[in-house]
Formats: C-alpha cells, structure tokens, sequence
C-alpha cells in the first residue's frame, strides 16, 4: 500500500480468526519521521481504550493488549483503525511493524496457548 505526502493514511488492525483466540498483545512500532499520529478509532464492541498503550506514542510505539469480551461470536475482527498523516511519500511495509520493543507480539488460542502474530497489509488490490 502506497500512500503519498500530505495524505490521510488509515491501517486497520483485524484479528482474521477473531472467534479462534481469546486475547493478544503486541507493540505497533510506525516511522514517526514519515508518519504523525492523528487518532485512534477502536471497535467498542471488541477493544477499550483501556487496553492500548499510548505512553510511547511520540516514540512511534502503540501497545495493545487485548481480551476478548465474553460476549460470544463476532462477525468481524476489527479492532481498530489507526490514523495517521503523511509526512513523506512511502510504503506501509516501510513504515509500520509489530515489534517485541514493549510488549511480546503473540496471540492465546482458546486453550490458552501461544500463537503467532503477523502484520498483512490489504487493499482492494493488493495483499502483502
């Protein structure tokens, strides 16, 4: 996903197998010399405020840590859209990872193990 200077930029954090895992946790890191942070939109039917790190946000660092609420089956994994403007032409692959710097990037399946996490950047287009 390209995206060029002065442009809104919105990445939208999806768990694929929302109904498969009960929680996870990770550190988003984005270049904060290509990308300023606008806002964060979160879907409240999965994810509170409460559990997003904001402390490092100047550092280019957002900390989740996520538990699934018990409510049952959900439709769609959206937990949240993230904001930002551009500050210089670039790629989403360039600018943005999930990264152990504060918290281990990894997901808890229903038996409460640990599962892999990775970054899939989407489009209409085009899948990375």
């Amino acid at each position: 996903m390209d995206f060029s200077k002065d442009e809104e930029v919105e990445f939208e954090f999806t768990l694929d197998e929302i109904n498969e895992v009960v929680g996870a946790q990770f550190t988003l890191e984005f270049n904060n010399e290509k990308l300023k942070f606008d806002h964060i939109e979160v879907n409240n039917e999965l994810l509170t405020n409460d559990e997003l790190g904001m402390s490092n946000i100047n550092k280019g660092l957002i900390n989740v840590s996520w538990v699934k609420p018990e409510k049952g089956y959900f439709e769609n994994g959206k937990l949240f859209t993230v904001v930002f403007k551009a500050l210089a032409d670039a790629n989403a692959n360039e600018v943005l990872r999930l990264t152990n710097l504060g918290l281990k990037a990894e997901a808890y399946n229903d038996k409460y193990e640990i599962e892999n996490l990775s970054l899939n950047f989407r489009n209409e287009n085009t899948s990375y």
